[in-house]
């Protein structure tokens, strides 16, 4: 990966990071023209229909119709979008350290 794309996307990841951040802020507000900002800010870095396609293919089974999935995939977004954390302030993940294990060997 060239350098130019390592630095893009890092950028791309942090304006993520701080549209998400500024989206839960929203959120404590109430005021739904500034959370559908803010939401709306998130969805033009990160589409949330982006991978619905390979859940579908994966879980189709589960949905009446594709409208109800895609309605429970949204949801879901959103959901994760307002619990989500920075990395500097997750827990430590106890499958990263399965994985470094992995590669070491």
């Amino acid at each position: 990966m060239s350098n130019d794309l390592k630095s893009s996307n890092i950028q791309i990841q942090e304006n993520l990071e701080a549209a998400i951040l500024r989206y839960q802020k929203s959120l404590l507000t109430s005021n739904m023209q500034l959370i559908e900002k803010c939401y709306r800010e998130v969805c033009k870095i990160y589409p949330p229909l982006l991978h619905a396609q390979e859940w579908w293919n994966q879980y189709h089974y589960l949905y009446d119709s594709h409208e109800d999935f895609e309605s429970d995939y949204i949801k879901i977004f959103c959901n994760v979008l307002s619990n989500w954390k920075p990395r500097s302030t997750r827990k430590k993940s106890r499958y990263m350290d399965q994985v470094n294990s992995k590669t070491i060997l």
